[in-house]
């Protein structure tokens, strides 16, 4: 089911200071979005096969404005990258777990769904299946 671990979700207060932050690590923004109908900006940092993906809300109600309100800055979700995404979600509905997404969505790079904290210990996780 899964192919890799394609990203980790990080939910910043100030994309431009976190940017600045992780260039001390060494890494650099491949490229950055502004996701207007999702209010958030998103900042992609490939790190080997995999990426940070730094994300900043843009306006108040939000899920990631939500997030960051609750939460503060930090760890949002993980993201898996699967090759046949609705194969995925029908392995994990026959599993139990909870899905936020019964349907995919569209993504930053992909059709993607979440599956519900609660099915796995207290860890939001993205599925995703790229865009080719």
């Amino acid at each position: 089911m899964l192919k890799r671990l394609d990203h980790i979700g990080i939910v910043v207060e100030n994309i431009q200071q976190a940017c600045q932050a992780y260039a001390g690590l060494g890494m650099k923004v491949s490229h950055m979005l502004d996701l207007p109908t999702k209010s958030v900006t998103v900042a992609f940092l490939p790190m080997g096969d995999m990426e940070l993906e730094l994300l900043q809300p843009n306006a108040t109600g939000s899920n990631i404005a939500d997030f960051l309100k609750e939460n503060g800055e930090g760890l949002h979700h993980i993201c898996f990258e699967v090759t046949d995404l609705d194969a995925t979600l029908q392995s994990v509905r026959e599993a139990g777990l909870i899905l936020i997404d019964e349907v995919p969505r569209q993504g930053a790079t992909g059709r993607i769904a979440f599956i519900n904290s609660e099915s796995t210990n207290g860890v939001l996780i993205e599925l995703m299946e790229k865009t080719r």
